[in-house]
């Protein structure tokens, strides 16, 4: 931050950790997604992800009274993680023996 910025912060090492994470997060939820659209769940990923992002600035709110910047980059790894869970259990869902089984015409 500080060779960005030219100013040093108190908390800047957490704020750059944090905003890593919700990178890292982003970049995995890619595969996850186009996966789900090829296998044709694009309304469902799209109707969670601005269920998430209606929840996003609830929790921007809230963490961003409590803790400042800090609560900031921590809603976005918390929004982050949520919809990688969300699409993670939805392709392990549609993946599964099970589902196959059930749309196979064999």
């Amino acid at each position: 931050m500080t060779l960005m910025l030219h100013h040093s912060f108190d908390y800047e090492l957490v704020i750059i950790l944090l905003m890593v994470c919700s990178a890292l997060l982003e970049v995995c939820i890619i595969p996850l997604e186009t996966l789900l659209t090829v296998m044709g769940r694009l309304a469902v990923i799209l109707r969670y992800r601005l269920g998430v992002i209606a929840l996003y600035f609830v929790i921007l709110a809230g963490l961003l009274r409590l803790c400042g910047v800090i609560g900031a980059a921590l809603a976005s790894v918390i929004c982050s993680a949520l919809i990688f869970g969300l699409c993670l259990a939805f392709a392990a869902r549609w993946i599964s023996p099970r589902a196959a089984a059930r749309h196979t015409d064999l």
